[in-house]
């Protein structure tokens, strides 16, 4: 949240460091939230192999009171949501520079 250009909440606007070209939006109830299943992209900034073990596809958690609006549209991502939310619904994991911001 703090790399995006703003946060919306209400009425309110607050303006933030603008690392990330998009804006957060916070919402009263949960959006996304339970399993999900991740597919790595190719560009993702950690390793493929854990602990031997080649994992294309992975599973993990989401919770999010916020979502990300007003992305610009080349933004690399390094996850393709195969069950969830992710940041829009098929994408998840921005990548920018050497950092993995995800929703």
């Amino acid at each position: 949240m703090y790399l995006a250009r703003e946060i919306r909440w209400d009425d309110r606007v607050c303006e933030m460091v603008g690392v990330i070209p998009g804006d957060v939006v916070m919402h009263e109830r949960p959006i996304g939230r339970g399993y999900t299943k991740l597919k790595r992209t190719g560009s993702s900034l950690w390793p493929v192999q854990q602990s031997g073990v080649s994992e294309e596809i992975f599973s993990a958690h989401e919770f999010h009171y916020s979502s990300l609006e007003n992305l610009d549209p080349d933004i690399e991502y390094a996850y393709e949501v195969r069950r969830g939310m992710g940041i829009d619904g098929k994408h998840d994991g921005i990548i920018y520079k050497n950092t993995l911001p995800t929703n």
